[in-house]
């Protein structure tokens, strides 16, 4: 499967304490980050302060997939969790 190649970096963003297993899960597989006031207690490995950082993240991940050329990302879908 996809999760499981060298080619995939699951990311997982989450804001409250129902992520934390989540975070927990992909400690050691992915990102993870945690989004809004940080706590000590969290799992994540990262903190953005809001929504905005999310998006800044995700152009910047986008733009840097783009310049490297269309044969570099392949085009998979989605998943929401």
């Amino acid at each position: 499967s996809a999760f499981g190649s060298a080619s995939a970096l699951p990311i997982y963003m989450g804001d409250d304490t129902t992520d934390e297993d989540g975070f927990e899960a992909l400690k050691s597989k992915g990102v993870t980050i945690a989004v809004g006031p940080s706590t000590p207690l969290t799992q994540a490995q990262y903190s953005l302060s809001n929504t905005q950082e999310v998006h800044r993240l995700l152009k910047l991940i986008l733009d840097t997939w783009k310049k490297r050329g269309p044969s570099s990302v392949r085009r998979r879908p989605l998943v929401y969790a």
